[in-house]
């Protein structure tokens, strides 16, 4: 089974604002180096045979090309784009084309995942022969109402949720984290949700439209992730790295 990895890198950034309004934020440092660089390396460091690795980008955007081909000269990365800021879910069924009817590794490019975490995640995939698999991560509370919880046993996902707002709606410390694993049955559960209050097509909704058809949501669960989700996040991770 062969995969192919692309890194979601056409969010705004409204939350690294100032930084976000001359750099976007898949290209923000850390230790000098920008983080879409980071997250490539690691793919490449799980030593995953990727078929090829794409960028899903927004429309216009040129700067991310322009760093990559100056620091892999020698890849052809594939860029797809997103025309409108719709959400993760949206962002993910643009792949559709792209991916023909083969499994495909999906990485948000505000993330970093280690290469033993992404090599593991495909590992499992692969054995328990999953609709979807999903990197999972151990989190409190607070951490939680701006992610997703997940109910998780015998190596399955048995239901999951959008950013809890009481103590009563999480399901487990384990949150969905922002790498995936999935089956051509995702573009059609996107097709199928609706767009949430946030006016976005989540990609949580879609996964538990395949969970209630009773389609085999697995999970891993992953070592420390760094998340940079605004402006103290960069310079705590800064300061760790």
């Amino acid at each position: 089974m062969t995969f192919s990895a692309y890194i979601l890198a056409a969010g705004k950034g409204t939350r690294m604002y100032p930084y976000s309004e001359r750099i976007i934020k898949p290209l923000l440092p850390i230790i000098n180096k920008p983080l879409l660089i980071h997250v490539v390396e690691n793919l490449l460091e799980s030593e995953v045979p990727f078929k090829k690795i794409g960028i899903v980008v927004r429309e216009g955007e040129k700067q991310i090309q322009e760093i990559m081909e100056i620091n892999y000269p020698k890849i052809a990365f594939e860029y797809v784009t997103q025309d409108k800021p719709l959400g993760t879910g949206h962002a993910v069924l643009q792949l559709e084309n792209q991916v023909e009817k083969k499994d495909f590794l999906v990485i948000a490019g505000d993330s970093l995942f280690s290469a033993e975490s992404i090599k593991k995640l495909v590992s499992v995939h692969k054995k328990k022969c999953n609709a979807v698999t999903l990197a999972l991560e151990k989190m409190d509370f607070e951490q939680m109402r701006y992610s997703s919880t997940v109910k998780f046993s015998n190596g399955r996902v048995w239901d999951i949720k959008e950013k809890p707002q009481t103590k009563d709606e999480v399901l487990s410390n384990l949150n969905s984290a922002a790498m995936y694993i999935f089956s051509h049955s995702i573009f059609n559960a996107l097709k199928d949700i609706q767009m949430s209050i946030r006016s976005e097509y989540e990609l949580t909704s879609a996964i538990k439209l395949l969970i209630n058809k009773d389609l085999r949501v697995g999970g891993s669960i992953v070592s420390r992730v760094v998340h940079i989700s605004n402006s103290f996040d960069l310079w705590r991770f800064n300061q760790e790295f």
